[in-house]
């Protein structure tokens, strides 16, 4: 087996390289994806998570939080990294046989990297709700918005709402 390529290396990172150890050094290693679009990934899962970007000393007082922390986020990175993996191993030759017929075979790699995309969704949705009082809510920059309650005074935008013109044109074709 090769010598695994460098990549990031935080508490999030690893767990997730524990998951996907084969997929992770060959998404590494691959000249289209490489460690630079792990890394983007992982820093898109832990801003998501977390509402911000954890450094390593950060991620691993994670563990004095909870345990699961680290799980949770770790899985989601490797949920992440499935389809580039489908891709990439898709594309790679599981065996080769020379001979009067060459024969190419691809194995089941593919079935059982979507099969465990199944079955990571379900583990996932489990910890949420697990970790559902430990994990921030991130922000967002979307406001709710503001019902009004009986007895509220309300000031209109537009006083008269006939006077707002057409989302629409008039058809002025000729015919």
């Amino acid at each position: 087996m090769p010598e695994p390529i460098e990549t990031i290396t935080t508490p999030i990172a690893l767990e997730a390289r524990d998951l996907l150890p084969e997929t992770w050094n060959a998404l590494a290693g691959a000249k289209t994806f490489g460690p630079a679009a792990i890394e983007r990934r992982h820093n898109r899962i832990v801003a998501r998570i977390f509402g911000t970007q954890l450094d390593e000393e950060a991620q691993e007082a994670l563990d004095a939080i909870d345990v699961r922390l680290i799980e949770y986020a770790g899985k989601r990175l490797a949920l992440v990294l499935l389809d580039p993996a489908i891709d990439y191993w898709s594309k790679q030759r599981q065996a080769y046989t020379a001979g009067d017929q060459e024969s190419v075979t691809y194995g089941d790699r593919i079935k059982e990297l979507q099969e465990l995309k199944k079955q990571w969704l379900v583990d996932i949705a489990n910890l949420e709700v697990q970790l559902d009082p430990v994990i921030p809510v991130a922000p967002t920059n979307a406001e709710a918005p503001i019902v009004a309650q009986v007895g509220d005074t309300i000031e209109h935008v537009t006083v008269n709402p006939l006077l707002i013109p057409p989302s629409y044109l008039e058809d002025r074709t000729i015919q």
